[in-house]
């Protein structure tokens, strides 16, 4: 998941506001932010080939690579005391993580736009100028960040529903011909997806309940995703769609210790198309269950300026 889970509180920010581990940055702030680089579209990874006995190349693959982002700052504070503290606490965020691997969260406001966010590992950090520092206490670092991810996102959604039971019936106009097994009955989310690619998606079903699906009814084909086999009250499968081959993680209720069940996965995994999206959760549970499905979400956009 390229995306902040929902119970990440967003900082409040104003236009042209960054905030990375709870420093501000930019208008307004200690660091004033000069420029910002790497916000637009990242670099092409094309796979076009040199026809080797013609003009032209033969057409490949074109997808996004990561991005690198380059802040550079400036503050001029009166005093060497204050200097060290504004320091000391923009130096913490440009520690490498202890796992190697673990990215920060680098949130920025543009005028007219959502909050953006974007997950970040700090690549190099460094100062235009030293004897500025030393002689008249203006500090201009340069912050170089990379991000995994091709995409910025707007903010993280979830939306969870409660497959209604037997006696509640369907409870909206069916008009796809699908057939749900079980009990028949169905909990509807309808998920907007107001970026400009599709959101790869993370599902998260919570028992008791058997055989839980989630299926796309707007997209063709009506693509669904199923765990195999009943899940106690308080147990989760978490799938994730954000991974070259979509994992589906089994998490005993109370526990934080997950192990993979693919084989017990079926269907055709599924992204969320720009625009609507209405998603039906069912089971084949022969009476009402409090069993429950979360689809959590960002709208991604491949350009924040």
């Amino acid at each position: 998941m390229k995306f902040p889970d929902v119970s990440v509180t967003p900082p409040v920010l104003s236009n042209g506001q960054y905030s990375i581990g709870g420093v501000l940055l930019g208008s307004g702030q200690t660091w004033a932010v000069q420029s910002a680089d790497g916000l637009d579209l990242t670099k092409v990874r094309s796979q076009d080939t040199p026809r080797p006995l013609d003009d032209g190349e033969f057409v490949g693959l074109d997808y996004l690579s990561g991005r690198d982002i380059t802040l550079t700052l400036h503050s001029q504070l009166g005093t060497d005391a204050a200097m060290r503290a504004a320091f000391t606490a923009l130096q913490a965020q440009m520690i490498p993580p202890n796992d190697g691997t673990d990215e920060s969260w680098l949130w920025f406001q543009r005028a007219g736009a959502p909050l953006y966010v974007v997950g970040v590992r700090s690549r190099q950090y460094r100062l235009k100028s030293e004897m500025k520092l030393s002689s008249i206490k203006i500090a201009q670092p340069v912050i170089l960040m990379h991000a995994t991810s091709a995409y910025v996102y707007g903010p993280s959604q979830a939306q969870t529903v409660q497959v209604p039971g037997v006696a509640a019936g369907f409870r909206f106009n069916l008009s796809f011909n699908l057939s749900f097994g079980g009990g028949g009955s169905v909990g509807i989310i309808n998920a907007t997806n107001t970026g400009l690619k599709p959101a790869r998606g993370v599902y998260t079903f919570t028992g008791p309940i058997l055989d839980p699906t989630i299926t796309n009814t707007s997209l063709s084909g009506n693509p669904s995703m199923t765990y195999n086999g009943p899940m106690a009250a308080g147990d989760r499968v978490v799938i994730d769609t954000d991974t070259e081959a979509p994992s589906a993680i089994y998490y005993t209720a109370g526990s934080n210790v997950g192990v993979s069940v693919l084989q017990q996965f079926s269907g055709t995994p599924f992204w969320l198309q720009v625009g609507a999206n209405q998603l039906a959760f069912t089971s084949q549970d022969s009476a009402p269950t409090a069993g429950t499905c979360e689809v959590l979400f960002a709208p991604p956009t491949p350009i924040a300026l």
